[in-house]
C-alpha cells in the first residue's frame, strides 16, 4: 500500500460512568461520551471496530479477567470499605477491549479518568499502561489529547492532572456535606418538598395542603384502627383518591412512607440521627403567641408503637 493510502487506524471507544461520589458534580452521560468519542474518530479518521462502556463501575477497579483483581491488597481494602458488591468487582467493558488488543490501535475515551482513576500505590495504573504499551495502543482523549503509554513523562503529567482533578471532587463533595449537615442539623428543609400533604413555601419551608393533610389523617386512623396497609392503598384506590402526581396508584410502599415521614410531627433526623424540632413547616401565628402544635405527633407516636409491635409479634413467631 503506498504510504499516502495507508490504513485507518483501528479505533475502540470506552465509555464509564461512576455509581460513587468520584464523579460528583462531573458526570457525563454514557451516550454523551460515546457521541465525543465517535466525533474525535470522526475527524481523525479512526476506524471503530467496537464500542465498550460499563455504566455504575469505579474507575478504580480492574478490567474483568486481570488476574491482578485478587492480588492487589489496596484495591481489596477499597472495596471493601466502598464497593462491597461483587458485581461491581471488576469492568465487564474494559474485559472486552483488553480480549482485543491484538486488533486495536487507538482507545478513544472522552478523558483519562474514564480508562482508570487509580489508587495510590494500586497495582492497576501500571498494569493498563504497560499491557497498551506492550501492544503498540495510543488513548486518544476527547479533553486531553493523544496519550502515549510508552512516554513515562506524558504519564506523570497525566497522573499529576487527574489527582488535582480528585482532590477538588473530594473538597467539593466535603463543602456540600457540611453545608447538608449544618442545614440539617438548624432543622432547615435539605431536601425536596414534594411530598403529599405540602408544597413549597419561601424560605426553605413547606406549608399545608388542606385537602391532602385530611387524606394524610385518614391513613392514619385506619392503621391505628388495624386496616392492613395493603387495604389501605386499595381503599384510596377504589374511592379514586389522587396521588401527589395526580397520576398511578397508591401502593402498599406509598402508605407506608406517609405513616413514617417523621415531618408529620414536625421534627427531622438530623446527621447524627436523633430526632428534632423541625422549623420546616410555614406557621400562622402571633408575634408573641405560642406555634401552632405539631400536625400528627400524636398519630405518629401510636404508629409507631403499633410498628414495633408487630415487628416483635413476627420475630417471635
Amino acid at each position: 500500500m503506498p504510504q499516502d493510502q495507508q490504513a485507518p487506524k483501528r479505533a475502540v471507544i470506552y465509555a464509564r460512568t461512576s455509581q460513587d461520589s468520584e464523579d460528583a458534580g462531573l458526570k457525563v452521560s454514557i451516550e454523551e461520551q460515546l457521541e465525543a468519542c465517535r466525533n474525535i474518530c470522526k475527524s481523525q479518521g479512526y476506524q471503530i471496530i467496537g464500542e465498550f462502556y460499563d455504566r455504575n463501575r469505579s474507575g478504580r477497579t480492574y478490567p474483568t479477567g486481570s488476574s491482578f483483581i485478587n492480588q492487589d491488597p489496596i484495591f481489596e481494602q477499597y472495596f471493601q470499605e466502598h464497593i462491597q458488591s461483587a458485581k461491581c468487582r471488576s469492568r465487564d467493558g474494559l474485559g472486552e477491549i483488553f480480549k482485543r488488543l491484538d486488533q486495536v490501535d487507538v482507545i478513544v475515551v472522552r478523558d483519562e479518568t474514564r480508562l482508570m482513576r487509580p489508587l495510590l500505590n494500586s497495582f492497576l495504573e501500571t498494569l493498563v499502561w504497560q499491557t497498551l504499551a506492550t501492544h503498540n495502543i495510543i488513548v486518544h482523549s476527547v479533553s486531553e489529547g493523544i496519550i502515549s503509554p510508552s512516554n513515562h513523562e506524558q504519564q506523570m503529567i497525566s497522573r499529576l492532572k487527574a489527582n488535582t482533578k480528585d482532590k477538588d471532587v473530594l473538597t467539593r463533595i466535603r463543602d456540600c456535606k457540611a453545608s447538608l449537615d449544618r442545614r440539617r442539623n438548624s432543622g432547615d428543609l435539605y431536601y425536596s418538598p414534594f411530598m403529599y400533604g405540602f408544597c413549597s413555601a419561601d424560605h426553605q419551608q413547606v406549608k399545608p395542603i388542606e385537602h391532602e393533610l385530611k387524606i394524610v389523617r385518614r391513613i392514619f386512623d385506619m392503621y391505628l384502627a388495624g386496616t392492613p396497609i395493603w387495604s389501605i392503598a386499595r381503599v384510596l384506590n377504589t374511592e379514586a383518591v389522587k396521588t401527589k402526581t395526580g397520576r398511578g396508584y397508591w401502593s402498599s410502599q406509598s402508605i407506608r412512607a406517609i405513616l413514617s415521614w417523621i415531618a408529620h410531627s414536625d421534627h427531622q433526623i438530623n446527621s447524627y440521627g436523633d430526632a428534632l424540632y423541625s422549623c420546616i413547616r410555614e406557621c400562622e401565628k402571633p408575634a408573641d403567641g405560642p406555634r401552632s402544635p405539631p400536625l400528627f405527633s400524636n398519630l405518629m407516636c401510636a404508629t409507631k408503637i403499633k410498628t414495633e409491635r408487630r415487628r416483635s409479634q413476627l420475630r417471635s413467631r
